[in-house]
């Protein structure tokens, strides 16, 4: 197992065991990889909050591939279109790590991250009828990046979720039944 995988694992152990704790040392992590704490500081990372961040940089870099590789190859260019066919399975992939992100607190800025890192994404996508509303487009992305959020942590907190390919209608419905007034699709 490569040494960074062996060390992330070692992390979301750490979080299972103790689900409510929100900050592991090195050498707790280190201990439960089986490295040396000098080894994990030199080569790889000098906290858990680095190792978070690691984590964040893999999705985010795959969520960023899959929705370019969608925009280039696809037709259908709506949100809904672009989140079923690139964001699910490619979340979906890191299920196991969402769910851990999810259902323990070694990560209290996992929303955060999700917000900030694709806010912009969102923007375009905000429907023009926003203002009868009363707010803006940053906080009407913000609102519907939450309620994916939420979506997609129940969906992939589950024992055995539902394939992306099976999941994609019930996640469609809930979209367009809650975010008819956020989205122009």
């Amino acid at each position: 197992m490569e040494t960074k995988s062996k060390i992330i694992t070692a992390l979301f152990k750490l979080a299972i065991r103790s689900p409510k704790k929100q900050h592991f040392t090195i050498t707790e992590i280190a201990k439960e990889a089986n490295l040396t704490r000098q080894a994990i500081y030199r080569k790889h990372f000098s906290s858990a909050d680095e190792i978070i961040e690691y984590i964040h940089d893999i999705i985010k870099s795959d969520v960023a591939f899959s929705i370019n590789f969608h925009k280039e190859n696809d037709k259908d260019q709506t949100l809904f279109s672009i989140l079923s066919n690139a964001l699910l399975p490619t979340l979906y992939e890191h299920r196991d790590w969402i769910k851990l992100l999810h259902k323990t607190s070694v990560d209290d800025s996992w929303t955060y991250f999700f917000e900030k890192t694709y806010q912009d994404f969102f923007i375009p996508y905000i429907g023009k009828d926003i203002k009868t509303l009363g707010i803006s487009k940053e906080i009407a992305a913000t609102l519907l990046i939450r309620y994916i959020i939420a979506i997609v942590s129940v969906w992939l907190s589950q024992e055995y979720p539902e394939p992306p390919q099976v999941f994609e209608s019930t996640f469609k419905k809930l979209m367009s039944d809650a975010s008819q007034s956020l989205v122009s699709n």
